[in-house]
């Protein structure tokens, strides 16, 4: 399995994963089961004037995401799952935490997760 990355997303009652900002397609419910490619562009975080290239948000450690979430303001159903990443992964460089962007992601099944790491420990 390559390198693991992880996410945060908003968990619905039904266990669907949301992005947490901007929807993929006209939608924040997104897909576990396959890859999904970000439609990349140059977009700005709030107020903020840096524009940069868009693209899924990820962090290299469980325990980085959880640094991460206590700037976030509202409580919501957020939850930090495990994903893979590949195609233009670059750190976005404005940001004060260790956050990467990338062209593509795809949820690894924490079952999935679990019996790698047994397999290979």
């Amino acid at each position: 399995m390559s390198r693991i990355w992880w996410k945060i997303v908003e968990q619905d009652e039904q266990g669907n994963y949301k992005t947490l900002f901007h929807g993929l397609h006209g939608s924040r419910i997104v897909a576990k089961d396959k890859w999904l490619t970000a439609v990349e562009k140059m977009v700005g975080d709030g107020t903020s004037k840096t524009r940069y290239l868009s693209g899924f948000h990820i962090l290299k450690s469980y325990q980085e995401c959880e640094e991460y979430l206590k700037y976030f303001k509202t409580p919501k159903n957020r939850v930090i799952v495990p994903c893979l990443a590949r195609g233009n992964i670059r750190p976005k460089s404005h940001s004060r935490h260790p956050v990467f962007l990338a062209k593509q992601i795809k949820f690894i099944d924490q079952t999935e997760l679990a019996m790698d790491f047994f397999l290979t420990s």
